[in-house]
């Protein structure tokens, strides 16, 4: 239940109460639990303050068996942060592992280091075998049409993920208040576009409008938009166009496969065009239109 390599833990207290109708995550999945008929088997007889506590005593657990304590519940949501001791102690990956394999087993069927895993293999996944393999991507450049690009959508620089995005230093590195495109000069030439452009990048799952920055640190064939922009869909000359730079509009909607279900943000094809016509206004700024309830 906790990262040894985490410097600090720390108590995020509630900053208002859920305004109208809206509630908290926990809240929103056990009434869904409760409407599918397995509402215990969910909440397994706990509220959301009393998974806290014990989510804390079953990191309490982890930190002992590090040789170290953590302070009562009551204690650390009044302080609010506790310092890891040791946390910036240089730490060799495994170590016990490699000092001495059957003290320290690893967390697999031999306790060994493992090239194929039975239990993985006994799902019968087309999309992951019991062993590592290369697949064909879904979408790629391998058969991609002629003018298409690979999209990577990574972690931005100024921000994480989408949180603090108004922020001066996230701000500041906008382009025409979008989101950063970075391409390789020699793709921008072929398409007509300088430094600093807006860009319009489509497929067929969406498009959405970006700031043009050049790079020779990105191969030709390729463009980069970090995830996280603010997200601002907005209908303009009669199509859905997200005009900040948010690239969910043209990632996949799937996982990456059967077994993890993760994101699939570096799996996708996109074009990239010249953004003719007056940039629309963002509106990402301004409070949302909030519906009083009916009862």
């Amino acid at each position: 239940m906790m990262n040894r390599r985490d410097p600090r833990l720390t108590f995020m207290s509630r900053l208002l109460s859920p305004i109208v109708e809206a509630q908290y995550d926990y809240e929103i999945f056990r009434r869904i639990a409760q409407h599918l008929g397995f509402e215990h088997r969910f909440t397994e007889g706990r509220e959301a303050g009393a998974w806290l506590r014990h989510l804390w005593e079953c990191a309490a657990e982890v930190a002992a068996r590090h040789g170290f304590g953590l302070p009562d519940f009551d204690r650390f949501r009044n302080e609010g942060v506790f310092a890891v001791p040791d946390a910036e102690e240089h730490r060799r990956l495994m170590r016990d592992f490699v000092d001495d394999p059957e003290r320290a087993p690893l967390a697999t069927e031999s306790g060994r280091i493992t090239l194929y895993n039975d239990a993985i293999a006994g799902f019968n996944l087309a999309d992951c075998p019991g062993h590592p393999a290369w697949l064909p991507p879904v979408e790629s450049l391998l058969d991609a049409p002629e003018g298409a690009l690979h999209l990577i959508s990574g972690q931005p620089d100024t921000r994480l993920h989408a949180q603090n995005d108004l922020g001066s230093e996230a701000l500041d590195d906008k382009i025409k208040g979008r989101e950063p495109l970075l391409m390789h000069p020699a793709a921008a030439s072929a398409r007509g576009l300088a430094e600093g452009d807006v860009v319009r990048l489509s497929n067929a799952r969406g498009a959405c409008l970006a700031g043009l920055r050049l790079s020779e640190d990105i191969r030709p064939d390729c463009i980069a938009l970090a995830t996280g922009a603010w997200f601002d869909p907005q209908i303009v000359r009669g199509e859905r166009l997200e005009v900040h730079g948010n690239p969910n509009v043209l990632t996949i909607d799937k996982g990456c496969s059967e077994l993890s279900q993760g994101n699939v943000a570096h799996t996708a094809l996109a074009y990239a065009d010249p953004w003719d016509g007056p940039l629309p206004a963002l509106s990402i700024d301004r409070p949302p239109r909030i519906l009083e309830g009916t009862g």
